[in-house]
């Protein structure tokens, strides 16, 4: 059962590819921040993390 809940892991931190067009860019944009705030890093990217 472990190695599901791994496999999910891994399918939540991927980050599909971004379209030419931008025709996929909310499910983009919703998955990039899925996958920096699962990783802890979300305050760097929308700015409340303070600057080393």
């Amino acid at each position: 059962m472990s190695t599901s809940n791994g496999k999910l892991g891994e399918d939540f931190l991927r980050i599909p590819k971004l379209a030419a067009d931008g025709e996929n860019w909310m499910m983009y944009k919703e998955h990039l921040q899925w996958s920096i705030d699962a990783r802890g890093l979300l305050g760097h990217l929308d700015g409340t993390e303070t600057k080393p």
